[in-house]
């Protein structure tokens, strides 16, 4: 166990015990907030302490052990936010309190608190059930969304916030700024279960109506602003965390903040996050270029976080029930987009948990609202790694599609754990715009494996128009799926769209992947590519076997269908799939294919190649059409029933029974007579 370890798992001991709600009692007067009251609801509870635990995490990440913003988390005063901090809050959990007054029954009722000012001033007196800053505050006894949220995580029960935000004459603002007027570790925070929070309601604000271009209006921003008098969003500084359950958070531009929105922690399930714009303003404009040192993610879903749906749907239980009226897609459509970081990321932590059983669906990543135009998310539009394990991006109704698009890296990363598997990649676009019918690259692969993990799936996908690879396959990657995916071509199935490397690229010692039935053209170099290459720390090698490419509909690629390639380092050769030798193709008739291989029983599959002739400087060209798989016998000879017209070209791959499959053999012509079979090994 790493050092860094020791110290999460201690920190998650310690915050086991921080767990629960400490009682209220009654309030006679508006009291200050406890020592230790991190989240400002008047009590010091199990939220204070994560609010350290995720300022410590988040640290950690840089290598230091406090930022501008954070200092109200160093607790004891050291210099340094650790541990120990968490053990003083924890400490306090159950002493003296302040705000609320005992919750009734009549408090189970659903409450709704109206926003009628942009300032973000505290509640006068948090549990009364009523949304009121001070008299003498700045915003002079009105109802701020602060002060609505503090009433909210003050009583049990359901709540909803909407916000009459109103000019000096009463008219509609343009746009309401709400931004930081001081220094604060998070700036909103909901901790009291199903709380809703409805952009749409303030005056002029209206839900999007459109299938592909957005026309939604959205007029409350959450701006973490540098400026004068505003508070900057510092790294660890998050615009809204969730730390509960049962939340709707719609119509919202959230963006300048470390985290747009954060879900984190055991208690944080079931949330739905619909319809906002995270990372840009409400006129889709801003997208931070540079500056950017920590995350500056859209929506984080940290440590073991369930069942939330970022889009369309909720969860019955452990059922997902996806949205089928196309109306309320359109309208919960989230615009993900101009991050400094990732658009969206599920990260996990091998003490504290992991996310799982998560739904992203029918939502925009790195593209205006209108569907075509990038506005980047600077890394990867989505992120799953550490542990986060059974989510699904996207879904297998064309309304669960998302868009992800135009990013400054990868489409999606799956990575950087064993742990990291049953997530699953379903039905989306990645390099296309949102008729799928016009390029908008992702600087990166559209989907990337990565660093040992396993039994993830990815099918139904269009993966086109990427500035690197469709897929990869990158550093240990294994046991994972790729099928049923168009990978090079627009939404028709027809027009060229090539990646601008592979279709598929297999890298850095990944094994026992599958690579089956997918649509593989026009990509500028190979279609598949299987490659030893690996990084200096394995010495620029690994072995990169075991890799099975079936069934698959290749043509057209600017190199190999399939390239087995062959890397030289210390004086050791290795190459992709241990050299598997193509099989040889000796006659063909209509209705039968013979040849012979070195690979005694082996599945051979025989194809309709891409070529016109059987001359030419590649002899193999590419299987485009499927026709018949086989098994050869002892001796390697084989003999394939197939249905094939009389002059076709055929071409042929051997797959040995560790999965090696070969590249494609030389082709021969379909002739007119029968065949007959070549002699078997006695």
């Amino acid at each position: 166990m790493t050092l860094r370890d020791t110290r999460l798992h201690t920190l998650c001991l310690v915050f086991a015990l921080a767990l629960g709600w400490a009682p209220s009692v009654a309030a006679q007067e508006a009291p200050s907030p406890p020592p230790g009251d991190l989240t400002g609801n008047g009590r010091v509870d199990g939220n204070d302490a994560a609010t350290v635990r995720d300022a410590w995490n988040a640290l950690q990440d840089t290598g230091r052990c406090t930022a501008p913003g954070l200092e109200s988390n160093d607790v004891d005063g050291d210099g340094c936010i650790t541990v120990a901090d968490v053990q003083l809050i924890a400490a306090q959990i159950g002493g003296a309190q302040a705000g609320a007054a005992p919750a009734s029954p009549q408090a189970l009722e659903s409450m709704t608190f109206t926003v009628t000012s942009a300032l973000s001033d505290n509640d006068d007196n948090p549990g009364d059930g009523i949304c009121r800053t001070a008299a003498s505050s700045p915003a002079a006894g009105a109802c701020t969304l602060r002060a609505a949220l503090q009433e909210a995580n003050a009583r049990p029960g359901p709540d909803r916030i909407e916000f009459d935000i109103r000019n000096p004459d009463g008219s509609c603002p343009d746009v309401v700024n709400i931004r930081p007027g001081r220094n604060v570790s998070q700036f909103f925070l909901i901790e009291d279960d199903a709380t809703t929070i409805d952009g749409y309601t303030q005056c002029g604000a209206k839900p999007n109506t459109g299938a592909v271009s957005g026309n939604a209006v959205i007029k409350i921003q959450i701006d973490g602003a540098q400026g004068s008098g505003n508070y900057p969003a510092n790294d660890g500084v998050d615009g809204l965390t969730i730390r509960s359950s049962h939340n709707v958070i719609r119509g919202l531009s959230i963006f300048r903040w470390d985290h747009q929105i954060l879900i984190t922690g055991s208690n944080a399930n079931y949330n739905q996050i619909q319809g906002n714009f995270l990372g840009t303003s409400a006129d889709g404009q801003f997208r931070y270029t540079s500056g950017t040192t920590n995350h500056r993610e859209g929506i984080r879903l940290w440590y073991n976080t369930k069942y939330n749906v970022i889009g369309c749907g909720s969860f019955n239980g452990t059922q997902f029930q996806p949205c089928t009226n196309p109306a309320d897609v359109y309208a919960a459509r989230n615009i993900i987009s101009g991050n400094g970081d990732d658009g969206v990321h599920l990260q996990g932590n091998s003490n504290a948990g992991s996310p799982e059983h998560n739904r992203i669906v029918g939502n925009y990543i790195g593209l205006k609202q209108d569907g075509l135009t990038p506005l980047p998310n600077r890394a990867d539009a989505v992120d799953f790694e550490l542990g986060a394990a059974n989510n699904w991006l996207g879904g297998e109704s064309p309304l669960e599609r998302n868009v992800i698009s135009g990013n400054g890296s990868e489409g999606i990363e799956i990575s950087h754990s064993t742990r990291t598997q049953g997530n699953r990649v379903v039905g989306n676009y990645f390099g296309l715009d949102a008729t799928g019918m016009g390029i908008v690259p992702n600087t990166g692969s559209g989907v990337s494996f990565e660093d040992t993990v396993n039994n993830n799936y990815a099918y139904k996908n269009y993966t086109s128009g990427n500035l690197q690879s469709g897929f990869r396959f990158y550093l240990l990657a294994y046991e994972n799926q790729v099928y049923d995916n168009i990978i090079g071509l627009m939404a028709d199935g027809v027009t060229p769209a090539g990646n601008q490397h592979d279709g598929v690229y297999v890298m850095g010692g990944s094994q026992r992947n599958l690579i089956t039935r997918n649509t593989i053209a026009h990509n500028r170099e190979k279609g598949v590519d299987v490659d030893p290459f690996s990084v200096p720390e394995h010495n620029w090698i690994a072995e990169t076997y075991y890799n099975t490419i079936s069934r698959n509909r290749m043509y057209n690629n600017g190199e190999k269908g399939i390239n087995l390639n062959s890397k030289t380092s210390g004086g050791i050769t290795i190459y992709g799939n241990q050299r598997r030798e193509a099989p040889e193709l000796v006659a063909a008739s209509t209705t039968l294919a013979i040849g012979r291989s070195s690979c005694a029983h082996c599945v051979v599959e025989i194809f309709v190649a891409d070529k016109t002739s059987t001359g030419g400087p590649e002899p193999a060209g590419e299987g485009r059409d499927f026709l018949g798989a086989g098994e050869t016998d002892a001796s390697g000879s084989f003999a394939v029933p197939i249905s094939a017209p009389e002059g076709a070209i055929l071409t042929a791959t051997v797959t040995d029974r560790e999965g090696n499959t070969s590249e494609f053999g030389r082709n021969i012509r379909v002739q007119a007579g029968p065949v007959q079979p070549l002699p078997t090994a006695t």
